[in-house]
């Protein structure tokens, strides 16, 4: 293996994920099962975790739904709490695009706070991507597939990145145009790969067995 993938999780948030949250389906839970267990693989593997957190202005509903979702303060925006590893800095809001040195080193969570589904409108996460050292392997899981996830990956491989969709562990939020956004994610260079698959190809040898069979557990 080498180099480490990076875990890019998409508003992975109450709202979205949880019973009684403003747009839960009840076939979210396997759903939800998958993110758990891809967030427990990369927690044992070490892999760095980016993770795109939404939120709507009050008095607006959000670009998911015309039901108001992920509204700035709320406990809908809130993230899941085991998508919340221990090692993590809160960047907030964009307002420029200063980060501080060795981000990746220091924090193996990082999360970034946006008005925008575009995970690039984001001044400091398009900045973090951006800036790089080679191609990289990114993992998305998430939602939504038809909206962030696919302006996600049409993003990262304009910067020449590797991606990989964590296909059990994404969230279609029942949009029409989730059929034409897979079309498009494909046509892109993106591989689907399922939890299990991912934990299996991306840890190093000598650890495969242990944390894939804790990941499946």
């Amino acid at each position: 293996m080498q180099n480490m993938p990076i875990l890019l999780d998409l508003h992975t948030q109450k709202d979205l994920f949880c019973p009684g949250g403003a747009l839960y389906d009840p076939r979210t839970d396997r759903v939800t099962a998958k993110v758990y267990r891809l967030f427990r693989w990369a927690r044992r593997a070490k892999v760095p975790v980016l993770s795109a957190k939404l939120l709507a202005r009050w008095g607006h509903h959000g670009p998911f739904s015309l039901e108001p979702h992920c509204v700035d303060g709320s406990g809908g925006e809130e993230k899941l709490a085991r998508t919340l590893l221990g090692r993590r800095i809160d960047l907030g809001l964009a307002h420029t695009a200063d980060l501080p040195c060795d981000l990746l080193k220091t924090y193996q969570q990082v999360i970034f706070e946006t008005w925008d589904e575009d995970i690039f409108h984001h001044q400091k996460l398009e900045r973090l991507i951006t800036e790089l050292v080679g191609a990289r392997t990114f993992i998305l899981c998430g939602a939504s597939i038809a909206v962030g996830i696919k302006q996600a990956v049409l993003g990262l491989r304009k910067r020449g990145h590797d991606v990989i969709i964590a296909s059990d562990a994404v969230l279609d939020l029942n949009d029409p145009a989730t059929e034409m956004a897979w079309l498009r994610i494909v046509a892109k260079g993106a591989q689907l790969m399922t939890v299990a698959e991912v934990a299996e190809a991306f840890v190093p040898t000598r650890r495969a067995r242990a944390i894939s069979a804790a990941v499946a557990s």
